[in-house]
C-alpha cells in the first residue's frame, strides 16, 4: 500500500526550515545583511525571534507560495521517481529537506545516507530553484528566488 503524503505537514516543515536557516544574529558583526531598520530596530524575523513571532510575520501569500512548492516537488518527484520516493522519510522531514537540498545549504537529501534515493531528490530540489526569506518592511516577511 502506497502511504499518502501530507502537505500541510510538508509545508509546516519547510517553512520551519526556511525560518530557522534564515535567522540572522544581530550580534554578528560579519555578515553582510543588516538585520535592523533605519533606526536600529531589530527586524522581525530576520533576527532570532521566537518561532512564534516568525510565524506571524510571514505574509499569507508567502504561506501559499511555499505551499504550492512544495505540492509540486512532491507531485513531480512521484510522477517522476514513483510511489516509494519518500520512503523512510516523515512528511514534515521532506519539507525541511526540501528547503535546504533547493537552496544548498550544504544538508538536506543527500546526507541521509538514503543512497541513490537521496541523490535522486536532491537532485529534484536543487532543479526547484533557490527559495529565501526577504524582509518586506519592519512586520512582514517573504520568499525570494
Amino acid at each position: 500500500m502506497t502511504r499518502t503524503i501530507d502537505l500541510n505537514a510538508v509545508t509546516a516543515g519547510y517553512l520551519e526550515c526556511a525560518l530557522w536557516a534564515n535567522t540572522i544574529p544581530c550580534d554578528d558583526d560579519a555578515y553582510p545583511v543588516d538585520p535592523c531598520d533605519e533606526d536600529g530596530n531589530e527586524l522581525p524575523g530576520v533576527t532570532d525571534l521566537p518561532a512564534e513571532d516568525c510565524w506571524a510575520t510571514l505574509t499569507p501569500e508567502a504561506r501559499a507560495e511555499a505551499a504550492q512548492d512544495c505540492a509540486d516537488f512532491v507531485a513531480s518527484c512521484l510522477e517522476e521517481f514513483g510511489p516509494d520516493i519518500f520512503a523512510g522519510l516523515d512528511d514534515s522531514q521532506i519539507g525541511h529537506d526540501f528547503h535546504l537540498s533547493r537552496n544548498g545549504h550544504g544538508a538536506g537529501f543527500f546526507d541521509r545516507g538514503l543512497g541513490d534515493q537521496g541523490d535522486k531528490l536532491q537532485r529534484a530540489a536543487r532543479e526547484c530553484g533557490t527559495h529565501g526569506i526577504m524582509a518586506l518592511d519592519r512586520d512582514r516577511l517573504t520568499f525570494h528566488g
